[in-house]
């Protein structure tokens, strides 16, 4: 289910968002335009309700720098003691919202669940159970064994969209101990992805949900080992932060990294989009590279929007950059059609040859 493109703010998009019409029709010219709310003009139209929320390139290391100071003075207090809060992550899941929660006792990840209704998201009160797994949802570590259980209570200030508080307790599965715990869940933690990367040789092996952290990870990588050429994706189920991931792939593009996935990675969404930046895009056969739509602006999915809207502004300059202006364009219009947001579709052979995903394409020998 972590194969959506998210933004921080998704969540608040799917529940409050709707609006009847996608134009101001009467309004002919920029200038007019820029009159009305909410309006934005684009493809010599003006379009209701909508606002460029992409990050300029001369504000991105601005906004990481921000996101990050958030990561880094987040806890999560545990029987009085605290440890670090690694994500907060709302997921919208049918007519819930399942709060997803990691942290960090020395070296393990644990993944701290809470859904509850979508209903409940304007009351200031709410009442929520709680499951604890080992291992972090966000990089598919997570031990399928429950760790614990228990309650939770969630305190919402619909003055602050920003912040939730969170407490309870939960049981431990082995030891039968309670164990108390509380934190503030800043909407911003849920951009911050929880990828990695490693260095062999010349080659970097980049794994996890990508997001802000994501970005500041691959600066260092290009400032600390120019020795490395190929960024090799491992398995990723895509991008918590599309904002961000741009920026990210753009990087990779600038520095002249080339991308690869290997015959047993998995990538979809959002890490096809960060492969899709490399200088030479390598691609082993056998190699799982997963695409589809993405949800939502006003209760329409992306495949639902004309092809004019400027919702799919930025994912067009980004595969035109990428890929060129002969098949970026379709290609990003391609995944669209490809599979729902909340499917995926897997790329054959002849796919990845067809749209030229792959400058090298290496068969099984």
């Amino acid at each position: 289910m972590y194969l959506l493109k998210f933004t921080p703010f998704l969540f608040i998009i799917l529940l409050f968002s709707c609006a009847p019409s996608l134009k101001y029709n009467q309004i002919n010219n920029q200038e007019d335009c820029g009159c009305k709310k909410d309006s934005y003009w684009y493809n010599s139209s003006c379009w209701k309700d909508y606002e460029n929320d992409m990050i300029p390139q001369n504000e991105i290391d601005s906004i990481v720098n921000s996101e990050l100071i958030i990561l880094d003075n987040s806890t999560i207090t545990l029987n009085k003691n605290p440890y670090p809060l690694t994500t907060f992550f709302p997921f919208p899941e049918g007519k819930e919202i399942i709060l997803i929660t990691n942290y960090m006792v020395g070296e393990q990840d644990f993944t701290m669940l809470t859904p509850f209704p979508r209903k409940e998201m304007k009351s200031e009160l709410i009442n929520a159970k709680t499951i604890v797994y080992k291992g972090n949802v966000l990089r598919e570590t997570m031990d399928t064994i429950e760790y614990s259980h228990g309650k939770s209570l969630i305190y919402l200030d619909q003055s602050n969209e920003d912040e939730m508080q969170v407490e309870g307790y939960f049981i431990t599965a082995l030891e039968n101990d309670s164990v108390s715990f509380n934190y503030t869940g800043n909407m911003y933690l849920s951009g911050i992805g929880a990828s990695k990367i490693s260095v062999k040789g010349d080659e970097a092996f980049l794994s996890g949900d990508l997001g802000t952290i994501t970005y500041r990870q691959i600066q260092q990588l290009i400032s600390d080992h120019p020795e490395v050429k190929t960024l090799v994706l491992t398995q990723i189920s895509g991008s918590v932060n599309d904002g961000v991931n741009i920026h990210t792939a753009r990087l990779v593009r600038e520095a002249g990294l080339n991308t690869k996935v290997l015959s047993d990675s998995d990538i979809a969404s959002g890490g096809v989009d960060l492969f899709c930046a490399g200088n030479k895009r390598i691609v082993e056969q056998g190699a799982k590279i997963g695409i589809h739509s993405w949800c939502c602006y006003n209760d329409l999915t992306a495949v639902e929007l004309p092809k004019d809207h400027p919702a799919h502004e930025a994912q067009i300059n980004f595969f035109t950059m990428a890929l060129g202006p002969k098949i970026g364009p379709d290609f990003y219009f391609h995944t669209l059609t490809a599979a729902s947001f909340e499917d995926v579709h897997w790329m054959s052979d002849e796919d990845i040859i067809k749209w030229k995903i792959a400058t090298d394409f290496i068969p099984r020998k």
